[in-house]
Parts: structure tokens; sequence; C-alpha cells
């Protein structure tokens, strides 16, 4: 099933470099800025199914270090999971929104 999931997610990784990646909105306490696609990606939500926990999971180790390629892409990898369990067309957008927040921020 990963290997299923490496092109959408390269084909969307395409897309928005090729889009760009926008304005940066930033809190006033933090000490660096976080695109508003990132902000999307990792926005808390449900933690109902075990899918949800594991989304969850991943965005909390993704808003310890925003850099950490890693945690994003398997972040992307379990959205994409439940859009097809859900048949919710909403967790492909929140895949792409990860995808932007990959080409945006600099992940190592």
């Amino acid at each position: 099933m990963k290997k299923q999931l490496l092109p959408v997610l390269s084909v969307l990784l395409a897309a928005v470099s090729a889009v760009g990646c926008g304005r940066a909105n930033s809190r006033p306490h933090a000490t660096f800025t976080i695109s508003g696609p990132c902000q999307v990606a990792l926005a808390p939500g449900p933690r109902e199914r075990e899918v949800d926990r594991a989304i969850g999971e991943l965005q909390d180790r993704a808003r310890q270090d925003t850099r950490s390629r890693d945690a994003l892409e398997q972040l992307g990898y379990q959205f994409i999971a439940r859009a097809r369990i859900a048949n919710d067309p909403g967790d492909y957008k929140l895949a792409d929104n990860v995808a932007q927040c990959l080409g945006c921020s600099g992940t190592r």
C-alpha cells in the first residue's frame, strides 16, 4: 500500500512546487514562521479511530520539529489512508496541504 501512495504524494509535491509556498503566518510568541498549508496539515482533529490516533501522533511529532520530513511524509500517507477508509475527499485535501508543507518548510 505504501508503494501505491508514493506516486500520489510525488504528484502532489510536484504540483505544490509549481504553485509556490504562499505567505507564512506567525504567532507573536513563536520563534519561527509556519506556512498556511502547515497550519492546516497540523491542526488537531478527532482521535476516535486508530487511524485518527496515528494522525494525531504524527501531527504532534511534526509540531515538535516542523523540519522533520519523516513525520510529515507519514502524515500525508495517513491522510490518504483515512480518505480511502472513510471515502472522504477532505482528507485528500489535507494530504495536499502536507505536500505543500513539505515543499515550503525546508524539511530535512
